[in-house]
């Protein structure tokens, strides 16, 4: 199963993210999500996205 990461910058995005995860849901896509602001965290973003590249079933 194909899975996205959702990266938001603060919980304030949670409920868009949500609605999107309710949305890929329909398609039987699986979501994940973290906080982590660009601009407070970077190097912590650039983590997340160097550590989802090593797995190819994430979209």
């Amino acid at each position: 199963m194909s899975k996205v990461v959702i990266l938001m910058g603060s919980k304030a995005d949670l409920a868009w993210a949500t609605r999107v995860v309710d949305s890929l849901q329909l398609f039987s896509i699986s979501a994940e999500c973290h906080i982590a602001s660009a601009h407070k965290v970077p190097l912590f973003c650039y983590d997340i996205i160097k550590e989802k590249e090593k797995i190819t079933s994430y979209l």
